[in-house]
């Protein structure tokens, strides 16, 4: 597939980021805190989307989604990945964290990631990669990649 991109976000990106949690993770975050606050959101991501770190997922031209990584000397945390209902369940999203874990394996890092309790469906995605869950909290579980051991 990979004829998607990922380029820096930028403010004018606002719109866009708040409809996509909107669309894809408003119900979580209902389940989660009991109410969405479109305000609330806005004024979150305005103050906290960093052309840097989150990058706006691009395909055939068509923004579709958004994704983090931290990198640090020992790890890579996938900080968050979206994609737009229409653009979910077509491969994308694996590939993305499929390459992530070749990443981290060439540079001999852990792959770590945090879902919501609530998103069944993400948690499964990620235990059929191999992640495992390490550590559970009230709202979230925190899943790292299970490195296949070769003898």
């Amino acid at each position: 597939m990979n004829t998607f991109k990922f380029r820096n976000s930028k403010k004018s990106d606002l719109d866009f980021v708040i409809n996509l949690i909107k669309s894809t993770f408003k119900e979580h975050i209902i389940q989660t805190w009991g109410e969405w606050d479109e305000n609330s959101q806005y004024e979150y991501w305005k103050k906290n989307l960093k052309p840097k770190l989150h990058k706006i997922i691009v395909f055939d031209n068509t923004d579709i989604g958004l994704y983090s990584i931290i990198e640090d000397e020992k790890s890579i945390e996938l900080d968050l990945i979206f994609l737009i209902p229409e653009f979910q369940n077509k491969g994308i999203g694996k590939e993305i964290v499929t390459s992530l874990i070749e990443t981290a394996n060439k540079k001999s890092k852990s792959l770590k990631l945090k879902v919501l309790q609530s998103n069944i469906k993400a948690l499964q995605f990620y235990k059929s990669l191999s992640f495992n869950v390490v550590k559970e909290t009230k709202v979230r579980l925190y899943l790292e990649y299970a490195k296949v051991i070769q003898n």
